[in-house]
């Protein structure tokens, strides 16, 4: 697993949740050619309402994420990933994928918030408890932008 500044099928952001008991460092979004075409639909719906003060995000459901809680081996990727990054393409393999530490809770509703500017913001809830888990926002626009540079 390495954190890439070229468009791969993933990519790295950090997440938390709001649990007493339970943690989460970060999140592994799958940038499939579907997840792409929805997102710039989307966006590009939005650009409508830009202007509109009174519009701050809508929600969809979306199941593209994995949210995990950094281990030992992964704590060096982790505190690589820099700080004033909103998100990074990630190299990983499914079997990579497999081995990360999962919370503990198991999460139920997923949904991708979007707002009028292209940023997103996923967040699930916990099924028994209804602990929230989050990533940090990071732009779609910017996602999408590296797959049309290569």
């Amino acid at each position: 697993m390495n954190l890439s500044h070229m468009p791969t099928d993933y990519i790295f952001v950090r997440a938390q949740t709001n649990s007493d008991w339970d943690s989460c460092t970060f999140a592994i979004i799958t940038i499939s050619p579907e997840w792409r075409k929805e997102q710039a639909d989307r966006i590009h719906f939005f650009k409508a309402l830009e202007g509109c003060d009174s519009f701050h995000e809508a929600q969809f459901f979306n199941v593209e994420i994995q949210f995990f809680d950094a281990d030992y081996e992964l704590s060096e990727i982790v505190k690589g990933f820099d700080r004033k990054l909103d998100w990074c393409f990630l190299q990983v393999t499914q079997e990579e994928i497999d081995h990360l530490h999962t919370p503990q809770s198991t999460l139920g509703t997923c949904c991708i918030c979007i707002d009028a500017f292209g940023n997103g913001q996923y967040k699930a809830w916990a099924k028994h408890s209804g602990e929230e888990f989050f990533t940090d926002q990071f732009s779609i626009t910017e996602i999408l932008k590296g797959y049309e540079n290569n």
